[in-house]
């Protein structure tokens, strides 16, 4: 049986998609603006593709680590996570100048992402990653 702590990031990886891609869509003319002062050549078909295949992205990830106990897609969510983290910190100028609402749905995903890399190393999550189903058991060396 899944571990509290393992349901509950499931559960919240998908909130966090929920508010990533209402953030998505709250900002979809700023970010066409954006991308063709930059002189990116990407159309709103581009940009759709790139949403949908991160949200696969973390979809599979969310399946190998509540489903499949693994911790190679653990420490793969916690590095995207992390960046994700550090270039919206980095970005957080031009999120403020998007207005509240953006600002407001950007931060609810930063916060999501901390709550479930912090679901990964709880105790219950610890066991649910080492009990056999994705980790190394301690009788493999012995």
């Amino acid at each position: 049986m899944r571990p509290k702590s393992i349901v509950t990031f499931e559960w919240l990886v998908l909130l966090y998609l929920a508010v990533y891609l209402l953030y998505a869509y709250v900002t979809q003319d700023e970010t066409m603006a954006s991308l063709q002062a930059q002189g990116a050549a990407l159309g709103s078909g581009t940009i759709i593709t790139i949403y949908a295949i991160t949200v696969a992205i973390y979809l599979l990830l969310v399946w190998f680590i509540s489903r499949k106990a693994s911790p190679v897609a653990k420490w793969i969510y916690v590095v995207l996570g992390g960046l994700t983290l550090v270039l919206g910190l980095l970005g957080i100028q031009q999120t403020i100048s998007l207005g509240t609402l953006p600002l407001i749905l950007a931060i609810a995903q930063y916060v999501l992402i901390l709550v479930t890399i912090w679901l990964l190393f709880r105790p219950d999550s610890k066991a649910w990653f080492s009990d056999g189903r994705g980790g190394v058991d301690s009788d493999t060396f012995r």
